[in-house]
């Protein structure tokens, strides 16, 4: 749009400047010889147009002219203006940046700490299970908040020494004489008569070295919704000892 109205203010200039010429020519030729010689230094009205015309053009080409640098001038301070702003801005959330970097290490190290500590409260559980060929025992040491009979049966299942459906009815330890009772659910009793005589040996004495270990006990007498445990291969009416050493015995002989 600038360009266009310089061209239209440079060809009106132009046509005004021809027509002024035009103007001037025919007035002398029309002026009497003897009125040109009585005053050369005199000037026609039309040249007095002529000339106020070009004035008037040549002031508005100008103001046009100041027109457009003052708004080149406003461009570019708006542009530096966005420049400036644009930077601290840029700045700032350079600064988030690191401080949001800085708290994401802060609360991973706090995290750290607070496993390093919780690991500490841990208390080592020894679970006891068969080995490979079903005629000794192998153990695995797990972390755990507490030593429970539930936690005991949990992690016993996992390694198949009892079924994955078998609860713990009741559990008391005796300090005095060191004796452990345990009360588990129906599900063990049908478990343990589906084992051979080796399996149900192995299966017995997983579950007795895994409680006395765990509760520092004697002996621990094992029973199903409160009945003596009695399959085709044995009866557990006495309290069982550790006995991973006579397991190994009992299968070697």
């Amino acid at each position: 749009m600038k360009k266009r109205k310089w061209m239209t203010l440079a060809m009106l200039f132009v046509g005004v400047t021809f027509a002024a010429c035009g103007n001037s020519d025919n007035s002398e030729e029309a002026v009497p010889e003897v009125m040109q010689a009585e005053d050369s230094s005199a000037v026609s009205p039309e040249e007095v147009g002529a000339e106020a015309g070009m004035g008037s053009i040549v002031d508005e080409l100008i103001s046009l002219r100041e027109d457009v640098q003052a708004q080149e001038q406003a461009a570019a301070s708006e542009m530096e203006q966005t420049t400036d702003e644009t930077i601290p801005q840029n700045e700032a959330q350079s600064g988030e940046a690191g401080r949001s970097g800085k708290a994401a290490d802060l609360q991973s190290a706090v995290e750290y700490e607070n496993d390093v500590t919780d690991s500490q409260n841990l208390q080592e559980l020894v679970i006891y299970y068969s080995n490979s060929k079903a005629d000794g025992l192998e153990t695995e040491t797990v972390l755990v908040e507490e030593v429970t009979p539930d936690a005991i049966i949990g992690y016993l299942a996992g390694h198949n020494i009892v079924s994955i459906d078998t609860r713990v009815n009741g559990f008391e330890a005796e300090e005095e004489s060191g004796l452990l009772q345990l009360d588990l659910s129906k599900a063990f009793g049908e478990y343990l008569k589906t084992m051979g005589s080796s399996g149900e040996a192995v299966i017995m004495a997983a579950l007795t070295d895994t409680f006395l270990q765990a509760y520092e006990a004697e002996s621990i007498r094992i029973t199903v919704e409160g009945e003596t445990i009695e399959t085709g291969h044995a009866v557990y009416d006495e309290p069982l000892t550790f006995t991973e050493s006579k397991l190994s015995t009992s299968f070697s002989n």
